[in-house]
């Protein structure tokens, strides 16, 4: 899977405004200006659509993705307009719904230079998986059993050189699904928010996405 590359010209970090002796701003150091609360009715100028088979939109304060029934190979959803900083920084988010169990897809988190350079947090069968890819090779990964209550909020941490992939059930408490070492690649990365199935469906599949480094 691709990952749209960012049209800015310089990535957005988490800033320096203070220093190890303070304490950091609330919510968490996060790269500046990548916030969303999917309020209105359309998607803000944050990010850009891609897929072609499905249709993505805002509603009722939540991003969502929905996959068309009966479609085959299907990955649609967004993915940031600007590159971002993510080392020494927090990325993370609410995922209030993911495509059942029984569907051969599922929801993801993807952070990344390109399709052969990203981290990753998905959903896929009844199963939650985390995972590193680095020159288009696997570097790390693990997985889970899914548990909607358990795994409510996702979240790529990066600090002093090692990369966390989290998930909490309320954003306070965050249990660690996988850590390895930081690739390079985490200077300047495109957000991508996505649902995606491998095998046709006969329903419509909806995944729903909520406050993008926002607290709730």
């Amino acid at each position: 899977m691709a990952l749209t590359v960012g049209l800015g010209a310089v990535a957005l970090g988490c800033g320096d405004d203070f220093t190890p002796e303070e304490q950091g701003p609330e919510p968490p150091c996060h790269p500046a200006e990548l916030e969303d609360d999917f309020s209105g009715d359309q998607l803000s100028l944050l990010w850009n659509e891609h897929g072609q088979t499905g249709t993505v939109g805002v509603a009722q304060g939540r991003a969502f993705v929905e996959l068309a029934a009966n479609q085959p190979s299907q990955n649609v959803g967004m993915t940031t307009e600007r590159e971002y900083d993510l080392r020494g920084c927090n990325l993370w988010l609410e995922v209030p719904l993911v495509p059942p169990a029984e569907v051969q897809g599922g929801a993801l988190l993807m952070a990344g230079l390109d399709q052969n350079h990203f981290a990753v947090i998905e959903t896929w069968a009844g199963s939650l998986t985390a995972g590193l890819f680095v020159g288009g090779s696997f570097e790390a990964g693990t997985s889970t059993t899914y548990d909607a209550s358990v795994h409510r909020w996702w979240r790529l941490r990066e600090a002093g050189g090692t990369l966390h992939f989290e998930t909490s059930p309320d954003a306070e408490q965050w249990n660690t699904l996988l850590q390895t070492a930081s690739p390079a690649s985490l200077e300047a990365v495109t957000v991508m928010l996505a649902a995606q199935i491998s095998d046709p469906y006969g329903d419509v599949v909806r995944v729903e996405f909520d406050n993008l480094n926002l607290l709730p």
